[in-house]
């Protein structure tokens, strides 16, 4: 329920930016994260558990509206793919992905050629897995922020180097019992964009 309010409040924000407004421009980028971490920590047992996420492709759009000469401001939705978790403990559970839709209010500062871009916001997280014993695995989204930098090379290309984090729960149901775990996901992405 959090995650479709928080989406439609960016929604109705995007639509009173007026996308008529003059200088307004949409983004799309396609890029591809490198290996990242997954830090699984476990309230009840004091238990953290580091997992590297494998490489995946990440896909987002962007509507700005400059504020200022040198400032946009602007919402964004990014899809990033389903990514392979590398667990091997020895569990029921194996065979773990994880897919994350952010969405994100982001501002950014441009200075002739390269500009530096900041994104905070909320994002779903999904945990696909097989499951051999008995019980049921659920998973939510959270807090998702993204620090970066870019370079535009063209009059609208552009490539962007981004750090990003996307929060998220898994409640693991086992029986009656319930064990909550909190769940950081973090990912450098390097992606080629365009400007519309």
């Amino acid at each position: 329920m959090k995650k479709v309010v928080v989406i439609s409040l960016l929604l109705v924000l995007a639509f009173s930016f007026n996308t008529m407004a003059k200088d307004s421009y949409f983004s799309t980028k396609l890029g591809v994260s490198f290996n990242g971490d997954s830090i699984w920590e476990m309230p009840d047992s004091d238990t953290n558990i580091s997992l590297d996420t494998d490489p995946g492709a990440v896909l987002a759009v962007e509507y700005f509206r400059p504020v200022t000469e040198h400032v946009d401001l602007g919402v964004g939705l990014a899809y990033q793919f389903k990514k392979d978790l590398d667990y091997s403990a020895d569990s029921d559970v194996s065979d773990l992905k994880i897919t994350s839709i952010p969405a994100y209010l982001t501002l950014k500062y441009n200075s002739d050629q390269v500009y530096l871009i900041s994104q905070l916001g909320y994002s779903s997280f999904d945990l696909d897995y097989n499951l051999s014993g008995d019980g049921d695995i659920d998973s939510d989204g959270g807090l998702y922020y993204g620090l970066g930098a870019g370079y535009k090379f063209a009059e609208n290309k552009f490539w962007e180097l981004l750090y990003s984090v996307s929060n998220g729960e898994i409640k693991d149901n086992v029986g009656d019992h319930t064990e909550k775990i909190d769940v950081e996901n973090s990912q450098l992405t390097l992606s080629f964009g365009m400007s519309f």
